[in-house]
This record gives C-alpha cells, structure tokens and sequence, in this order.
C-alpha cells in the first residue's frame, strides 16, 4: 500500500504543472482589459489602445493614444499614410513619456481633401515591435 501523504504530494505536483501549461498557453496570465493576447512578435500582451486624431488647426491635428502599462516598452512609433495599410511610413519614434504627437500633413505632401491614416505601435527594449493600433482615418482640411 502506497503512503497516503505521497499520493497527495503527486497530486499537487500533477496540479502545479497542469495550470503552468494552462498560464503558458493562455499567453501568460495578467492580459487586462483591451489586450490582445501573447503574440510572438509583440513588445507585450497589449498592444497600443485608443489612438484618436483631434483637429486643433486648418491642417494640424494631434493624435493620441493610451500609455502601454508594460515596462518592457521603450518607444511608440507612430506611422502615416494616404490609403489603408499594414504598415506606412515612420513619422517618428517617440520615448514612453510621449502620449501625442501633432501632425502637420502639408508638410509631408498630403493635400487638403485627402484621406489621412495614422496608427502607432509600441517597441519593446527587445526591438520587437507591437502589432499596429487601430488605424484612423481623418480627411484633411
């Protein structure tokens, strides 16, 4: 007859490594709200939230996102372009203090009465980069 105490012991033993397989294949635990999950190329669980552009002049705009809470994140980079896309071109890369940045589309060709796209991603100590946020659009006046 076994000892009682060592079936209990294997128990655990089976239990603890049942829920780490679990943590690791749900992408590590602690996603919150808004957060897309482990993925192998991201900076972190959640990429960058609530980008929104705002006008402030006749051709100027800000746009703003959400500070990524993660602190393997070093930078965003914010991109631009004139139709929908995967990746635009690099209007700049910010450290985490910046949460905005103004645009000013004239200066990079874009007309009036163009459609304008911007999204920003977020870039890890590691260099990988997060997915692109949301992108928005905003014709330009």
């Amino acid at each position: 007859m076994q000892d009682p105490m060592r079936k209990i012991l294997v128990f655990k033993y089976f239990f603890l490594v049942i829920l780490a397989m679990l943590v690791v294949a749900c992408g590590g635990g602690g996603a919150g709200a808004g957060s897309t999950g482990g993925g192998s190329t991201s900076t972190s669980s959640s990429g960058v939230a609530g980008p929104q552009i705002t006008a402030i002049a006749t051709g100027t705009y800000i746009l703003s996102w959400n500070a990524v809470p993660d602190p393997a994140v070093n930078s965003y980079r914010v991109y631009f372009a004139t139709g929908p896309f995967s990746s635009g071109k690099i209007l700049g890369q910010l450290d985490t203090a910046a949460t905005s940045l103004e645009f000013l589309p004239g200066s990079h060709g874009i007309a009036a009465g163009a459609t304008l796209y911007m999204a920003v991603s977020a870039l890890g100590a590691n260099g990988l980069e997060s997915p692109v946020s949301n992108q928005l659009s905003i014709v330009v006046q």
